[in-house]
């Protein structure tokens, strides 16, 4: 008897390697509702990070604060104003975008290792009490201060003038940023709080556009006047 040769198994061409399955996992088919979403807002986020960092949320607020709120006394809209555009795309690159996204990543895990064993509910109060006086406090000061130096060059000035505001600014801050916050760190996920605050940040940011220049413009307005007084007086 001739022993016969093994043959090497027939090979299954509907048959697939489990190694090759593994390298196109993430090349899967979306197949549900939950999975779009997930998709989509991964690739939206991907692009909200990308724009924060360059300063199109807190830009976008300068945008319509001049297209829809500064006019001229009889209500004709001025004219776009690129340099105070500019200036807030700055502020918004190298400050407000990066010391925000620090700032919630910081404060979600302090809380989390130093009270973790509250409640979801006091751990938000805690949260937010400290975003709106460990943070907010020093953050929009600093912010309002920059925005003038970058107008006037005087830190001196911009720190003295904004020292007058504040405490106004910081008024209409607590009436909408409390509620706001606690509602970010009790119910938005940690992943979407970012997303959630540049939201409420690009309306905002509408507020801070118009109080910050019209006080500027408030005191270019207040000079001639003050020319005039003056002259007279000496008269």
């Amino acid at each position: 008897n001739i022993k016969q040769r093994s043959k090497p198994p027939k090979h299954n061409k509907n048959a697939v390697n489990a190694r090759q399955i593994q390298p196109l996992a993430h090349h899967r088919p979306i197949q549900d509702e939950d999975d779009n979403f997930r998709f989509f807002y991964l690739m939206f986020t991907r692009l909200n990070n990308f724009n924060s960092r360059l300063g199109v949320v807190f830009a976008g607020g300068d945008i319509l604060c001049q297209l829809f709120f500064n006019k001229t006394e009889d209500g004709q809209r001025k004219p776009f104003d690129w340099k105070r555009f500019i200036k807030f795309t700055t502020i918004g690159t190298f400050y407000v975008a990066p010391v925000l996204h620090n700032w919630f990543g910081f404060v979600s895990k302090f809380v989390a290792t130093r009270f973790g064993h509250l409640s979801k509910s006091k751990q938000a109060l805690i949260m937010m009490g400290l975003d709106q006086t460990v943070f907010t406090l020093p953050y929009n000061f600093i912010l309002l201060a920059g925005i003038d130096y970058l107008d006037q060059g005087d830190v001196g000035k911009s720190v003295k003038k904004v020292s007058a505001m504040y405490p106004t600014f910081l008024v209409n801050n607590w009436l909408v940023w409390p509620p706001a916050v606690l509602i970010n760190y009790r119910f938005i996920p940690n992943q979407y709080r970012v997303l959630y605050a540049n939201t409420l940040g690009l309306f905002w940011n509408i507020y801070v556009s118009y109080a910050a220049n019209s006080t500027a413009n408030d005191q270019k307005a207040q000079l001639p006047n003050q020319e005039k007084q003056h002259n007279k007086l000496m008269k």
